[in-house]
């Protein structure tokens, strides 16, 4: 049974990749400056998209930023932690796309805030390891987010 908050996305999701509102805007904002090389109108619902991502990505000048989006994107997708399961063998834990993409776009501040908005953080990380998680999300935010 298919269930987010266990990064269960069903079966049709299992080979798809997640995007970032940043990646979409920066799409976005490149797919428009081609509609306007191209003196083509831009679609409303188009607009409304762009402006939507916008908003929520809350990146400053997405194009620009594209950079930093990618290398937290990256970082977070290949952070590991080692763990001995209850036999005594070792585990590495790795955050799902999933999971990543979505703490990138909600961008929450605190563990509680976190693990409510993702709750499959709780049962994988520790409060320590989920706090530098938010830290790399909020040292790259002072980078490229709007305030």
């Amino acid at each position: 049974m298919e269930d987010a908050s266990e990064v269960r996305l069903g079966e049709e999701f299992q080979e798809e990749e997640c995007m970032s509102n940043a990646f979409v805007a920066i799409v976005l904002q490149e797919a428009k400056a081609n509609f306007e090389k191209e003196d083509k109108a831009v679609p409303e619902v188009f607009e409304q998209t762009l402006a939507y991502v916008n908003r929520f990505s809350q990146i400053k000048d997405p194009i620009a930023n594209k950079g930093v989006v990618d290398e937290l994107e990256n970082e977070l997708r290949n952070k590991t932690w080692e763990r001995t399961d209850e036999n005594g063998n070792p585990q590495t834990i790795k955050l799902h796309h999933f999971e990543v993409i979505s703490l990138i776009n909600l961008k929450p501040e605190e563990y509680d805030e976190a693990c409510s908005l993702v709750p499959s953080l709780q049962s994988k990380l520790t409060e320590e390891e989920v706090n530098d998680v938010l830290e790399k999300i909020s040292r790259s935010a002072g980078r490229t987010f709007a305030s």
